[in-house]
């Protein structure tokens, strides 16, 4: 129990260190969303997600706290296991924002996805190779992603229910598109999860986000909170 309350404290640390480096005049978002992962007796297995966007603040130290929302969002991802650790899955994603920000216009993503996660002891490392196809009303924009992210409980070999597990990621992405320069991002995600049930699981992420590295450079920090049901 005592060595269980310390690696929680230990996370809680990490996360606030990791809140302590933004600075000034990075822009503070919450990310708030509802997963639902179904299995089959089959390789095939479905995800259904929907998340909520809400600007905080546009400058850390320099703006004030508000609650802008920015988009409401609806996806599906259809999966299809390919080996032991590897799956290939085709995904759609609808994000509203003419709601909250008419000028942004709504988003359609079509997505490809090839990831891989395999467990070494009580470590999962998974690598993800993912394709976007982001079509707004007055351009396409073809997005590259690579991710590498460990997971691991943070009592014991495996996750129970009751437990604290820990995330930690790193994805870099790259965008193209006949209206702009080509955009390098790199996003970092450190997080902390809980098993609730046997099939439901809550999660809160720190997500540091560079955007744009051959121009000017934006950075973004996300305060995310997920629920994810698996059945």
């Amino acid at each position: 129990m005592i060595s269980l309350f310390s690696k929680v404290l230990l996370g809680v640390f990490l996360c606030l260190g990791f809140l302590g480096t933004a600075q000034d005049g990075t822009t503070l978002l919450n990310q708030s969303s509802i997963k639902l992962n179904i299995k089959t007796e089959t390789r095939w297995s479905y995800n259904f997600g929907t998340e909520y966007r809400t600007l905080l603040t546009e400058s850390i130290g320099n703006s004030p706290l508000k609650f802008d929302s920015q988009h409401v969002e609806f996806s599906h991802n259809t999966s299809y296991e390919v080996g032991f650790y590897a799956t290939l899955s085709l995904g759609v994603m609808y994000r509203f924002r003419n709601p909250f920000e008419a000028n942004k216009g709504n988003e359609l993503r079509v997505s490809q996805q090839y990831s891989y996660a395999k467990p070494f002891n009580a470590i999962r490392i998974g690598h993800r190779i993912k394709v976007d196809e982001r079509i707004y009303d007055s351009e396409t924009v073809i997005r590259t992603r690579y991710r590498i992210a460990l997971d691991a409980p943070l009592s014991g070999l495996k996750l129970d229910t009751k437990e604290f597990y820990g995330v930690i990621s790193t994805e870099a992405l790259s965008s193209f598109s006949e209206k702009a320069k080509p955009e390098i991002d790199q996003r970092f995600t450190l997080g902390l999860g809980y098993q609730l049930y046997k099939n439901m699981k809550l999660q809160g992420d720190i997500e540091y986000r560079f955007e744009n590295y051959f121009n000017t450079t934006e950075q973004r920090m996300f305060l995310n909170l997920g629920l994810i049901v698996s059945m």
